[in-house]
């Protein structure tokens, strides 16, 4: 059974060790234009190693992390982890220096993109050096049953890619259906594989590590376009920005592309009072 967690997050209950299936609520316009830019990197053949991917006539790309053109996708990525799942956790008392800490987010420097074809799999495998995983997808075959499924093993530590339900003999394994516009986030440390695709249709996906960080937020990469959960919020000490918050009623946070994000003053009291101090500030969440 799926748990609703918010508008985006829906927790399933693999194993019970933390699988998510997150929808991006997207436009198939905006699909539409990744999945272009996906295809014009292979056609510039901004490709890497591998890694655990066995190609026959598939594409992996290079980090997409510093290209302008998969910078909004990131953020959103990135969005979702740091706040729609940060619900999950504080509901639920998980993960409290995450999800209570102002400092503690999910940053990545590690996204890439892959093009799955006829015969194209990926070997069992885990992301040691990373926290959470993902995949997001925006082609899909139109034919059903034609592999390629996302499957991630039960913790019996086995290597071997093998669909069989009978948990007894430790080779349980549980397949994730991919859905245009949607990703699946699992723990980093739970083994998973994608299975072999018997279709001529392509079906492309944007995988994704994070780490979990003890980060200021106007030091995360790229810069934010969201706001977060809480931070850690300095008073300036000079007056001229003084007097601009008293004026405008409004605070500026900078961030690290020299972009500011901007919400109302929360102190009521006198800002002289309270130059160069530092405070949590929370922010209301609508999920």
């Amino acid at each position: 059974m799926n748990n609703k967690i918010s508008e985006h997050i829906l927790e399933k209950t693999l194993y019970k060790r933390g699988v998510w299936e997150i929808d991006l609520k997207y436009t198939s316009e905006q699909i539409q234009n990744i999945v272009n830019q996906v295809y014009k990197l292979e056609q510039q053949k901004y490709t890497s190693d591998a890694r655990t991917f066995i190609h026959r006539k598939g594409f992996s790309s290079g980090n997409l992390v510093k290209l302008p053109e998969f910078k909004s996708l990131i953020n959103d990525i990135t969005r979702l982890i740091n706040n729609e799942l940060a619900l999950t956790f504080r509901r639920k008392g998980k993960y409290p220096n995450f999800a209570k800490n102002p400092n503690h987010y999910f940053v990545t420097d590690d996204v890439w993109t892959v093009i799955w074809r006829k015969g194209d799999f990926n070997a069992p495998h885990r992301h040691p050096e990373h926290h959470v995983a993902g995949a997001f997808y925006f082609k899909i075959p139109s034919a059903k049953n034609v592999g390629g499924e996302l499957a991630v093993s039960n913790p019996t530590h086995n290597q071997f890619p093998i669909y069989d339900l009978d948990n007894s003999n430790g080779l349980s394994i549980e397949k994730i259906q991919p859905q245009i516009g949607k990703g699946i986030l699992f723990r980093a440390d739970l083994e998973h594989f994608v299975l072999p695709s018997y279709t001529d249709e392509d079906r492309i996906c944007i995988a994704c590590n994070f780490k979990l960080k003890n980060i200021q937020f106007n030091q995360i990469y790229p810069a934010p376009n969201w706001r977060p959960h809480s931070l850690n919020y300095t008073f300036p000490d000079n007056n001229s920005e003084i007097e601009e918050i008293k004026n405008t009623g409004v605070i500026k946070y900078k961030l690290i592309d020299g972009t500011y994000l901007r919400f109302p003053n929360p102190y009521n009291g006198d800002l002289n009072q309270v130059r160069g101090k530092s405070f949590v500030i929370e922010f209301e969440q609508t999920s």
